[in-house]
């Protein structure tokens, strides 16, 4: 969800000037302070009468342009692609996997920014780190307990109990007998990681 912003669409009609008012905006640099009271004044001028030849709008321009500039200072920008921007909305993996994973959503999000600014190693370390945090939840819901929980430790542990429940053995644990296809695959699939 964007703010309120002022921007700077002028159009002129046999010379009179209409300024556009506000828009929904994700701009960073419009969230400044000193640029939106900047553009402010600007637009104010601008709804004036003759506002092209009154020198108060040539200064408003002006302080707004200096503003920029100075904003644009400290200002770092990086283009991406108009289609990557949904990486670096949050929650992209859905509601599902957050309520189920909470402890992952940090590094699923830092894993869909790293996609969007093409950081492909940074990337798949975070979702190496989802891949772990997924995995030890799943183990737990099938009975591993540790106090410094390991990722091949969690797959051994769920190897172990997909081989009790293939042997039918007693101490198999009971959602593993039900799902004894699903938690093999995830161990067969995590195995190499």
């Amino acid at each position: 969800s964007g703010i309120s912003d002022p921007i700077l669409q002028v159009s002129t009609k046999a010379g009179q000037v209409q300024v556009m008012g506000f828009v929904e905006s994700q701009s960073v640099l419009l969230r400044a302070p000193i640029l939106r009271e900047a553009a402010t004044s600007l637009m104010v001028q601008l709804n004036k009468e003759k506002p092209l030849k009154n020198p108060e709008t040539l200064r408003a321009a002006d302080h707004l342009n200096q503003s920029l500039l100075t904003q644009l200072e400290n200002t770092t920008l990086i283009q991406i692609e108009a289609e990557e921007l949904a990486l670096l909305e949050p929650n992209g993996f859905g509601e599902i996997v957050e309520e189920a994973f909470p402890d992952a959503v940090f590094d699923i999000n830092e894993a869909q920014s790293c996609l969007a600014f093409e950081r492909w190693t940074s990337a798949v370390f975070h979702l190496g780190r989802v891949a772990e945090i997924t995995t030890v939840t799943i183990g737990s819901q099938y009975g591993y307990e540790s106090p410094k929980p390991a990722f091949g430790e969690v797959l051994n542990y769920l190897e172990g109990k997909v081989e009790q429940a293939r042997k039918n053995r007693p101490k198999a644990h009971p959602k593993v007998k039900g799902n004894i296809v699903w938690v093999s695959s995830l161990v067969i699939h995590m195995g190499p990681m």
